[in-house]
């Protein structure tokens, strides 16, 4: 049977690289496009992106690097992006835009070749940050991913929309299938990556481990981390906050492109 033309295709954490370029709108020299993403923010960069773009501009990884892109954090996770022309705003245009094309079309990076604002544009972007950004095992990142989900439900409910806004096969649970593990990472009983999976499985008895096993320097290291703990706490919820303060932001500016008429 032949697929259903009109029928909208399906993306999910498992498409593949080719099938979610295909619902890319590219930044086509020739015709004539909104450019929005480019004219109000630049598009990340990923290793892979780094040898074809430096090759494109004639220089080094490292010259790349130090003119052309800054450092940004998405999820917990260090990533490069292109840089912006800010003038004291939060956002701005991406340097290689010219104000009608893109000039570095030949070599764009594989996110600026997902970013569009059609009706799969937040798909593209969840799928990008799922398959190139996530470390499924760093539990700082996975939190962060969580309280992305939570607050996007929470927006998809007060709006009551129709649109599928979050990716198919990449809810928290999905990506961290282990109960126990989800339940470590999400009480803070996991702060960081490289506990062997052993310890995921006893996360919810792990003091009482550590009491009956350690040494009493080892209770001693432990009660003064439980010290610490409070502040360190205090420190990633404030980073949550900081996430979620930019999240509502970029929120915000999307309502007020809507509004212009802008953006669907």
């Amino acid at each position: 049977m032949a697929p259903d033309k009109n029928k909208s295709p399906k993306i999910t954490k498992s498409s593949s690289e080719k099938e979610v370029l295909e619902l890319g709108l590219p930044c086509d020299n020739t015709q004539e496009k909104c450019a929005l993403c480019c004219a109000f923010g630049s598009g990340f960069v990923i290793a892979e992106d780094m040898k074809k773009l430096a090759s494109h501009l004639n220089v080094s990884e490292e010259e790349l690097k130090q003119k052309y892109l800054e450092e940004a954090e998405q999820f917990n996770q260090k990533i490069h992006k292109i840089k912006t022309i800010r003038d004291d705003k939060p956002y701005g245009p991406c340097i290689f835009f010219s104000g009608t094309k893109c000039d570095i079309h030949p070599a764009k990076p594989l996110h600026c070749r997902l970013a569009n604002c059609n009706e799969h544009g937040e798909l593209l972007h969840q799928w990008f940050i799922v398959n190139k950004v996530l470390d499924f095992d760093d539990p700082e990142c996975m939190r962060q991913w969580n309280d992305f989900l939570v607050l996007s439900q929470t927006e998809i409910a007060e709006e009551d929309s129709k649109t599928p806004l979050l990716l198919e096969g990449a809810s928290f649970e999905q990506l961290v299938s282990d109960v126990k593990k989800r339940q470590a990472i999400l009480n803070y009983d996991l702060l960081s990556k490289g506990l062997p999976h052993e310890e995921y499985a006893r996360a919810d008895t792990l003091k009482n481990h550590i009491d009956a096993k350690e040494s009493e320097s080892m209770k001693k290291f432990k009660k003064e981390f439980e010290k610490k703990l409070p502040e360190i706490k205090r420190i990633i919820e404030e980073m949550h906050e900081e996430q979620e303060k930019n999240i509502m932001e970029a929120e915000e500016l999307r309502k007020e492109l809507r509004k212009k008429g802008r953006i669907k």
